[in-house]
């Protein structure tokens, strides 16, 4: 049998704000989206992890901007620079 999962299109109560946040990265599809959590404490949906680009992480923000709509997004994602493994 099939588990319909909740769509993350649409703003949710403030109790499924995280849930929803990371279903809308996973249902994504794209790859930089696995290393990214949700937290959402407070008003508060914080995502956490790294990414390789800024693009990314703009993207991983706007991938959740409807779960959080009006709630605030703390973006405290780190761009993972390829200079950095070169030493």
């Amino acid at each position: 049998m099939r588990t319909e999962r909740p769509s993350a299109a649409f703003a949710a109560p403030n109790d499924n704000v995280e849930t929803l946040a990371q279903l809308a990265l996973e249902d994504s599809g794209y790859e930089f989206a696995r290393g990214v959590k949700c937290v959402y404490c407070d008003g508060v949906l914080t995502l956490e992890g790294a990414v390789s680009s800024y693009y990314h992480k703009q993207m991983a923000q706007t991938l959740v901007r409807s779960c959080a709509d009006p709630i605030v997004i703390d973006n405290q994602l780190t761009v993972l620079s390829a200079c950095s493994s070169r030493n």
